[in-house]
């Protein structure tokens, strides 16, 4: 072999590992994507739930509200069923406010060029899902705590009047 044809075999090798490694990187990147995507769905969609869960029941209790209104033997209910609605409103405001939080740590991981629990935005995303959650159950649960002193202070009767 002569060494002309040693060279081009060599430059002929050099380019194929290159062309393996520029592969290999396209797929790793890929790959990651492809992940990241997935990651960032799955949040998205819980992030839905959480806003979901509060403003239902948000509008649900402002419903009951609406129907215990009028009615003098729930008069000591009312107070706890607003701070229940109150309580879920702000449940669906932090849910709200963590697609700005993904995104801020989106840009965070950008600039980084890294994936990490470091970031600060990460711990402060969910951090805010787990106080939209909190929201929910005291919201609810506070509304089941006054109905039951509102029993407790005033038990029905066996007999209605007017009815």
């Amino acid at each position: 072999m002569s060494p002309r044809d040693h060279l081009l075999k060599t430059r002929e090798l050099r380019l194929r590992v290159s062309e393996l490694e520029l592969r290999r990187s396209e797929l790793n990147q890929k790959y990651w994507e492809a992940k990241f995507k997935s990651k960032s769905d799955f949040t998205d969609n819980g992030i839905k739930g959480l806003i979901l869960i509060n403003g239902g029941a948000a509008v649900a209790l402002g419903a009951f509200l609406q129907a215990i209104i009028s009615k003098p033997e729930a008069a000591g209910l009312i107070p706890f069923v607003l701070a229940g609605v109150g309580l879920n409103a702000l449940g669906v405001a932090s849910a709200g406010l963590i697609f700005w939080l993904r995104y801020m740590q989106s840009r965070y991981e950008d600039k980084k060029n890294q994936f990490t629990r470091k970031n600060p935005w990460w711990w402060a995303a969910w951090s805010t899902s787990l106080v939209s959650i909190l929201l929910f159950v005291f919201g609810i649960g506070t509304v089941v705590v006054g109905g039951f002193t509102q029993l407790k202070s005033d038990p029905p009767s066996p007999h209605r009047s007017g009815t």
